[in-house]
């Protein structure tokens, strides 16, 4: 099964919205790391949250059965910050610090982006929760 957009009107889609496929796994960190996006606001930074934990949870055991045993240090990094965003709510909301908040979905962008980077996943490709294409 590979995830896919929500419809239109529904409360996934906005001005930011995006499918969930590996291209919208991409832009969804380019809203967040792209030198020229405006950073979202309101709603859609809560949406954002749950969308980038929504691709950890999925990549993250797929990048633990590519390296189990391997001792690279980056991966293993990678793979104790994701357990740990994923065991966790943030630390401030949009509506007590809005820039806080934005640090830390970026952050979290960033770990998504090496751990799909870390399985190899093409730009082009199709997240595929299931292991099917």
């Amino acid at each position: 099964m590979t995830l896919t957009a929500p419809a239109e009107g529904s409360p996934g889609a906005g001005a930011h919205a995006v499918s969930l496929g590996l291209n919208g796994l991409r832009g969804t960190a380019e809203i967040l790391l792209g030198e020229d996006s405006d950073p979202p606001i309101g709603k859609e930074l809560e949406e954002l949250w749950s969308l980038l934990r929504g691709y950890l949870m999925v990549l993250l055991p797929q990048v633990e059965d590519l390296v189990y045993g391997d001792p690279l240090p980056p991966t293993q990094q990678a793979i104790a910050a994701a357990r740990w965003v994923l065991g966790s709510e943030p630390g401030c909301t949009p509506a007590t610090d809005r820039i806080g908040f934005i640090k830390g979905l970026q952050q979290v962008a960033r770990l998504v982006l090496v751990l799909a980077d870390r399985l190899g996943l093409p730009p082009a490709a199709d997240l595929d929760v299931e292991g099917k294409s």
